[in-house]
């Protein structure tokens, strides 16, 4: 995993990784986390695989980025309620659900990203870290070092 670099505001470092490299997952941390997951295309077995490595890894918070983010959102939620139901745990009452990672989509990149840094929040746990994971074949630790500058000098996402 890259370090990218710490959000000043909120003291959140923020880090990168891709799922084109092994063991991607190998440094993802136990709890406390953001996921910042960028996804263009879907591809059912790699969302299975991220999903199962996240939840299991006690992600707290969920921002989907890219063209197929608000499909990947589904996922997870649809991850989390299997999850919940396989393990015999209620899922007639929204309250059931307090304990359990929020997830959000965002069709802006910039906006998600600023979103993830500024305003997601739980009112359970702190929040010490924001893993980006990479689930395209592009390359987005330069852009996302940028925007993390650029937030960091008080710059705000384009309309």
């Amino acid at each position: 995993m890259k370090f990218l670099g710490t959000y000043l505001r909120t003291e959140r470092e923020v880090y990168y990784a891709s799922t084109k490299d092994q063991n991607w997952e190998k440094d993802l941390p136990i709890d406390n986390w953001l996921l910042v997951a960028i996804v263009d295309q879907e591809d059912e077995q790699l969302w299975e695989q991220v999903t199962e490595v996240c939840l299991n890894h006690h992600v707290t918070y969920i921002c989907t980025l890219g063209k197929a983010c608000e499909k990947l959102h589904d996922w997870f939620d649809e991850s989390i309620l299997i999850r919940r139901f396989n393990l015999g745990l209620p899922t007639d009452h929204e309250n059931d659900f307090e304990y359990e990672p929020m997830t959000t989509w965002h069709n802006q990149f910039e906006e998600g990203f600023w979103f993830a840094l500024n305003t997601a929040y739980d009112e359970y746990v702190d929040i010490n870290k924001v893993i980006c994971i990479d689930m395209t074949h592009e390359e987005h630790s330069e852009l996302l070092s940028e925007l993390l500058f650029k937030i960091n000098e008080g710059g705000l996402p384009s309309d």
